[in-house]
């Protein structure tokens, strides 16, 4: 298909009217549900200045050991790394987080 400098000019024109039609409104997001000051288990809202922000937790990703995840690597050396940067090194949970 070619498209020529009257085309392209004519569907410019024609988007820019078109978005202009759109009511401001429909430009940002607004919350549906009302704000609430209890807290359900997997979401939390909160006020940031002039917005409103929601945290959406998704759940807890289990990552098991973390030794196979660095198959290249001695185990101690592993092990070693995490207490010198005080995490344990046992299996852990991570919790997957949205904000919105």
């Amino acid at each position: 298909m070619t498209m020529d400098r009257r085309t392209l000019l004519r569907a410019a024109t024609g988007l820019a009217v078109g978005a202009g039609l759109l009511p401001a409104a429909s430009w940002h997001a607004e919350a549906a549900a009302p704000f609430r000051n209890d807290v359900p288990p997997a979401w939390y809202r909160f006020r940031l200045g002039g917005y409103e922000a929601t945290v959406i937790s998704d759940g807890r990703l289990p990552l098991g050991k973390p030794e196979p995840a660095f198959p290249a690597s001695p185990p101690e050396e592993i092990v070693g790394l995490l207490r010198g940067n005080f995490l344990p090194p046992t299996p852990r949970r991570w919790s997957r987080t949205c904000w919105c």
